[in-house]
Formats: structure tokens, sequence, C-alpha cells
């Protein structure tokens, strides 16, 4: 699941782009990359007989068995599984925070099943030209990775302050962690641009304090309740 942005709607022509460079594949640790994608879940909605019938992605954060992801892969749903790197199916068990015009939402998923690993927000300001990384389950293949650099932080009509940024994340990725080379979360995958495959937005993560507690439990997949 991922949100299509038409620029001609956002007027995208009123900034002008800095050029994009490739990103350095040395400043990527091994380490990092793996601590990133195993905190990476696939989160599926699920309908009354258990169903799959979306998908979208989110990560572990802040703490053990919290997911953050992308209000518009989780906020309608009334059951949902988030898949952990090792194949695992949590159980999505209650909504615990939520700002739909950030487009933003916490969960809390079965704490049996939960690893440990979990992100956490950098603790600097992401600027024009740094390094990112996505992680997602585009087209539902988990934990695939891409590089980039942030193209320009801008504020966007709907969507507020943005990262703009060009690594490939396609449809699928939304609400998976866009990090720093620290593995710091500095961003939350949001949107595409339909003619520009090479541009993506993402929400800065300092607005995950401005979400407000909107507790919801989620019924158990297929039971009707």
């Amino acid at each position: 699941m991922k949100r299509i942005i038409l620029c001609i709607g956002l007027g995208l022509a009123a900034f002008i782009l800095p050029q994009a460079y490739p990103a350095r594949a040395g400043i990527w640790s091994a380490a990092t990359i793996d601590k990133v994608q195993r905190a990476t879940v696939t989160i599926y909605i699920l309908d009354e007989k258990g169903k799959p019938i979306a998908q979208g992605s989110g990560f572990f954060f802040r703490e053990a068995g919290h997911v953050a992801t992308n209000y518009h892969v989780l906020g309608k749903a009334t059951a949902a599984v988030a898949k952990t790197y090792d194949g695992t199916l949590c159980k999505l068990q209650a909504i615990l925070a939520r700002d739909r015009r950030d487009d933003l939402i916490e969960a809390a998923v079965d704490p049996s099943c939960a690893p440990s690993v979990y992100l956490l927000p950098a603790d600097t300001q992401p600027k024009a030209g740094d390094p990112l990384m996505v992680v997602g389950s585009p087209l539902n293949v988990a934990k695939v990775t891409s590089k980039g650099r942030i193209l320009e932080i801008v504020d966007m009509p709907k969507l507020g302050k943005c990262i703009v940024h060009d690594a490939r994340a396609s449809h699928g990725s939304s609400g998976g962690p866009v990090v720093n080379p620290a593995g710091e979360v500095i961003g939350i995958e949001t949107a595409g641009v339909v003619s520009r495959p090479d541009m993506d937005y993402a929400i800065p993560v300092e607005r995950f304090s401005r979400m407000s507690g909107s507790y919801r439990e989620l019924k158990a997949s297929g039971s009707g309740n």
C-alpha cells in the first residue's frame, strides 16, 4: 500500500531539486542494515475471515512491541498482523496513537512474539544531500533496502513538512523506516510521485511527537468480534 502523488496537484514546480548524487555503499555497515531489516515488518490488513486484503510496511520503534507505520496503512483496519523478519506473524492488538493529517500511527503487537530489536529517532536534523536508506516490503517482498539521498525538505500542501528523497521505494513500502547511516530513524516512507520514480516522500520522525493517544483494540483475526 503506497500513496501516489501527482506533481501538478502539489505544485512541485515551485522549487528546484538539487542534483542527486549516488549513495556511497561504504557508509552503510552490514550490522546497521541487518538491524534495520530485523526491526522492519510487513503489515497485513485482514478481512472478517482473516484473509489479507491489503499490505504495507512498518517497524518496531522506541520500545519492543510498538509498531510505527502510516495512518493510510492501518488507520481503518479492524484486524491486522505484522510479519517479522524471521517470518513470525504477530497479531496487532491495538492502536495506541494516531494522527491522520500527519499520516502516522502507532500500534502494539502481541508481546509474546515481538522481537527485542527496535529503532530509535535520530538525534540530529536531516538536511539536503544527506544519505538515507528506506527498508520495506514492496510488492510483498520483505526486507528490501533502497539507498539514496535527501533531495530537499519542504512543506507540501496536505502533507506538511516532508523529506523528499531519491531512494526507490515501490508499492508496499509505505510505513517503512527511513534511516541515516547510523540506523537512526529520520522519517517514515509515505508517498511516491506518479511521474517521477526517482522521487519519494517521507514524513519526518519529529512529527511523531505530535500524535495524540487514541486507544482502539483490534479484532482477533477472523474472529468476527
